[in-house]
């Protein structure tokens, strides 16, 4: 019982690619002495058959077709966050007192979260979510609206949709 313990706790460790290659010594192993397997021939067909189908599942590509237009979206994402952050970085720049107020409103919005573009990509999504919802505030909106983000603003929603 303690062998099966200790090779229990043992496949509980390795990882998918040593199970993998784990398994099929086994059964290359077994293979050879099919013959002499007797009454152990048909659980030993049904272990075979689901390694069959792990294999098929293990068969996967890290590359799909789908990750350059899933990057691609992400940095449209990034970038319509940052034409309203470097929008802001310029009004600020600008000697336009009716600017100012906004410029410290919206920036007090986006400096929570500036982390957007180094985020994972799941991460982002709920960021920019929450920041449009900040930002489309009766205390923010306005504000937006005066420095001319609104478009901007409803782009980056767009591109996080």
């Amino acid at each position: 019982m303690t062998t099966i313990d200790n090779y229990s706790r043992l496949v509980a460790r390795i990882r998918n690619g040593e199970h993998f290659q784990l398994y099929k010594e086994i059964i290359d192993l077994i293979t050879l002495h099919i013959a002499s397997l007797g009454v152990l021939l048909k659980p030993w067909a049904a272990f075979t058959n689901l390694f069959k189908q792990e294999d098929a599942i293990y068969k996967h590509s890290l590359k799909a077709e789908e990750t350059a237009y899933i990057a691609e979206a992400n940095q449209a994402r990034r970038n319509a966050f940052l034409v309203i952050k470097q929008s802001v970085e310029t009004a600020a720049l600008k000697n336009n007192p009716s600017g100012k107020e906004a410029v410290r409103k919206v920036s007090f919005v986006l400096d929570n979260f500036k982390h957007i573009p180094a985020a994972a990509m799941v991460e982002m999504s709920a960021l920019i979510y929450n920041m449009i919802q900040d930002l489309r505030l009766p205390a923010c909106a306005p504000h937006v609206e005066t420095l001319g983000l609104t478009a901007d603003v409803n782009a980056l929603e767009a591109a996080n949709e």
